[in-house]
Protein backbone atom coordinates (compact mmCIF):
# COMPACT_ATOMS: atom_id res chain seq x y z
CA UNK A 1 0.00 0.00 0.00
CA UNK A 2 1.51 3.23 -0.93
CA UNK A 3 1.20 6.51 0.78
CA UNK A 4 -1.71 7.96 -1.33
CA UNK A 5 -3.93 4.59 -0.70
CA UNK A 6 -3.13 4.73 2.99
CA UNK A 7 -4.11 8.87 2.68
CA UNK A 8 -7.24 7.93 1.88
CA UNK A 9 -7.98 5.30 4.47
CA UNK A 10 -6.98 7.74 6.84
CA UNK A 11 -8.55 10.64 5.37
CA UNK A 12 -11.77 8.04 5.13
CA UNK A 13 -11.39 7.11 9.07
CA UNK A 14 -11.33 10.87 9.92
CA UNK A 15 -14.53 11.35 8.23
CA UNK A 16 -16.40 8.61 9.34
CA UNK A 17 -15.08 9.76 13.12
CA UNK A 18 -16.29 13.05 12.04
CA UNK A 19 -19.63 12.20 11.35
CA UNK A 20 -19.04 13.12 7.26
CA UNK A 21 -19.39 17.05 7.94
CA UNK A 22 -16.85 19.73 8.29
CA UNK A 23 -16.97 21.56 10.77
CA UNK A 24 -19.76 24.74 9.23
CA UNK A 25 -21.79 21.37 8.13
CA UNK A 26 -20.60 20.89 4.45
CA UNK A 27 -20.42 16.89 3.57
CA UNK A 28 -17.09 16.04 3.24
CA UNK A 29 -16.08 14.81 -0.31
CA UNK A 30 -14.90 11.17 -1.02
CA UNK A 31 -10.82 10.92 -0.89
CA UNK A 32 -10.64 10.78 -4.73
CA UNK A 33 -13.05 14.17 -4.90
CA UNK A 34 -10.82 15.68 -2.43
CA UNK A 35 -7.78 14.83 -3.76
CA UNK A 36 -8.53 16.38 -7.27
CA UNK A 37 -9.83 19.49 -6.02
CA UNK A 38 -7.18 22.01 -6.73
CA UNK A 39 -8.81 24.27 -3.92
CA UNK A 40 -8.33 21.55 -1.35
CA UNK A 41 -4.81 20.60 -2.38
CA UNK A 42 -2.63 22.18 0.58
CA UNK A 43 -5.14 20.09 3.12
CA UNK A 44 -4.83 16.73 0.98
CA UNK A 45 -1.10 17.27 0.81
CA UNK A 46 -1.28 17.27 4.54
CA UNK A 47 -2.92 13.37 4.11
CA UNK A 48 -0.24 12.09 2.19
CA UNK A 49 2.13 13.90 5.44
CA UNK A 50 -0.15 12.52 7.73
CA UNK A 51 0.35 8.57 5.67
CA UNK A 52 3.86 9.00 5.42
CA UNK A 53 4.52 9.54 9.46
CA UNK A 54 1.93 6.72 10.26
CA UNK A 55 4.25 4.88 8.18
CA UNK A 56 7.42 5.53 9.66
CA UNK A 57 5.38 5.03 12.97
CA UNK A 58 4.65 1.25 12.03
CA UNK A 59 7.33 0.22 10.34
CA UNK A 60 8.56 -2.68 12.34
CA UNK A 61 5.67 -5.52 11.76
CA UNK A 62 3.00 -5.79 14.45
CA UNK A 63 3.52 -2.84 16.20
CA UNK A 64 0.08 -0.60 16.53
CA UNK A 65 -0.75 2.94 16.62
CA UNK A 66 -3.80 3.31 18.62
CA UNK A 67 -6.09 6.37 18.73
CA UNK A 68 -9.23 6.85 20.29
CA UNK A 69 -11.78 8.84 18.16
CA UNK A 70 -14.27 11.67 19.37
CA UNK A 71 -16.59 9.08 19.80
CA UNK A 72 -14.35 7.13 22.03
CA UNK A 73 -14.02 4.43 19.37
CA UNK A 74 -10.33 3.03 19.38
CA UNK A 75 -8.65 2.66 15.65
CA UNK A 76 -6.00 0.55 15.63
CA UNK A 77 -2.97 0.57 12.71
CA UNK A 78 -1.14 -2.44 12.78
CA UNK A 79 1.15 -3.86 9.95
CA UNK A 80 -0.81 -6.87 9.34
CA UNK A 81 -1.45 -8.90 6.20
CA UNK A 82 -5.13 -6.68 4.54
CA UNK A 83 -7.09 -3.90 5.82
CA UNK A 84 -9.96 -4.56 7.20
CA UNK A 85 -12.29 -2.74 10.17
CA UNK A 86 -12.41 -4.93 13.40
CA UNK A 87 -14.89 -4.13 16.60
CA UNK A 88 -12.06 -2.30 18.36
CA UNK A 89 -10.50 -0.05 15.51
CA UNK A 90 -8.82 -0.48 11.74
CA UNK A 91 -6.34 -2.51 10.84
CA UNK A 92 -4.23 -1.63 8.03
CA UNK A 93 -1.30 -2.89 5.67
CA UNK A 94 1.32 -1.35 4.82
CA UNK A 95 4.05 -2.66 2.73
Amino acid sequence: MNDEVLAGHLYEIYCTAVGGKAFNGVPLPAWDQFRADPAKQKQSDAWLTVAGAARGLLQEKNKTLTVRDARGYLCNLRVIDQWKHTPDGFEVTLK
